[in-house]
């Protein structure tokens, strides 16, 4: 690999690790996003803790922390494997950022905005499920990821096999960081979106 090529990698892994949500939060609250609600740093977390600005600006920038790499890479290089290592960087930065002592989100935000460069049909129909599950449950977790899941099924029939693993991967590592959800959701003991109510209403 040339310099520019690890470069490009590290860039990515560095720009995902920058946790956003925490340094929102912290400048409005002072407070830790992390000893808040879930104790996530997302995009969800901190529209619970600081209302829908919060959450919007949070949501924003995690997605262009996959969607910049991936631009980026498909404008200098003719690798889409270096592109969606970069991407799988920015993801993983985001999920264990050193800044957080290797703490922090569960990558959907910055896998959205990955695959909305990437492959901008998967990304849709990734929101399509979201939302319809979303919108039946109410809960964020099973519409995360149901809308990974569809992204890797969009892959594995229009991608090579090769591509198709990287993202069932990725859906893997995405899906533990979501473990404590899917036993709760098999629990009946999930937290619910209800959508209107924030603290600053």
């Amino acid at each position: 690999m040339t310099a520019h090529e690890w470069t490009y990698l590290g860039s990515s892994l560095l720009l995902g690790s920058v946790p956003f949500g925490y340094i929102l939060c912290f400048l409005v609250t002072r407070r830790d996003i992390r000893d808040e609600g879930s104790g996530n740093i997302g995009a969800t977390n901190v529209l619970r803790t600081l209302g829908p600005a919060g959450g919007a600006a949070t949501l924003v920038l995690d997605v262009l922390k996959g969607a910049l790499p991936v631009w980026y890479g498909l404008h200098h290089f003719n690798n889409p494997y270096l592109v969606l290592a970069a991407a799988s960087a920015a993801i993983l930065g985001h999920m264990y950022s050193p800044f957080l002592k290797f703490r922090g989100g569960k990558g959907i935000a910055t896998f959205l905005g990955a695959f909305a460069v990437f492959h901008p049909l998967a990304a849709g129909l990734f929101l399509a499920g979201f939302f319809t599950v979303l919108l039946t449950t109410r809960l964020v977790s099973a519409a995360s990821l149901t809308g990974v899941g569809l992204v890797f099924f969009t892959h594995l029939f229009t991608r090579v096999p090769q591509i198709s693993m990287i993202v069932f991967l990725l859906g893997m590592l995405i899906a533990l960081r979501h473990r404590r959800n899917i036993i709760a959701i098999t629990q009946g003991e999930e937290r619910r979106f209800q959508l209107g109510k924030f603290p600053h209403d």
